[in-house]
């Protein structure tokens, strides 16, 4: 029915709308406000709940429609995934910088003959700070490659690259599934 359809249509303005503001704020308020990140945070998943059941409403008869059900739909879930992420990471470089000092000559070992031999072997290789480095690098990024070292000293730090953002990858396909989808008129 056209009342359906109608209401389909509102709903998605108000999402979009309630979406934009909700990004916007998120953007100035920056990660100091935990309570207004919260806030912000339930906003998104209810916007991206409300849109895609929306627009089945909106496009009744069309394929298109269902495939933004589907992707909007898991998109509170990615986002609830990339939250968890986001505090593992940030647990995992705690543990990391433990009583880490900076230089790999002050690190602690649980065996005390494996952190002599190891030591020993870093002093006589000559590669000390090249260890050091390797370190800062693995508790700055979550990971550590030659490459990254590399890129890490020209254009300076680059975050945590074991993390992407779940939520990118789902609202990626839904706009590049559901684009062409809907005007193909699926």
């Amino acid at each position: 029915p056209q009342a359906h359809r109608a209401r389909g249509f509102s709903l998605c303005g108000v999402a979009w709308g309630a979406l934009v503001v909700t990004i916007l704020l998120w953007h100035r308020a920056g990660t100091e406000r935990m309570r207004l990140n919260v806030a912000l945070q339930a906003a998104f998943c209810l916007e991206m709940a409300t849109l895609g059941a929306a627009l089945p409403w909106a496009f009744p008869r069309t394929y298109t429609a269902w495939i933004f059900f589907v992707l909007f739909g898991c998109a509170p879930g990615a986002f609830a995934a990339d939250i968890l992420w986001t505090r593992e990471a940030a647990r995992q470089a705690r543990q990391l910088q433990h009583r880490y000092t900076g230089r790999v000559r002050n690190a602690e070992c649980s065996v005390e003959a494996d952190g002599q031999r190891i030591q020993a072997e870093i002093q006589a290789s000559g590669i000390e700070s090249a260890v050091d480095q390797a370190v800062l690098v693995l508790i700055r990024m979550g990971m550590f490659m030659p490459h990254l070292r590399q890129v890490a000293q020209l254009v300076g730090e680059l975050g945590n690259v074991t993390h992407y953002r779940l939520t990118h990858v789902v609202l990626a396909l839904a706009f590049w599934i559901g684009g062409p989808a809907h005007a193909l008129e699926l």
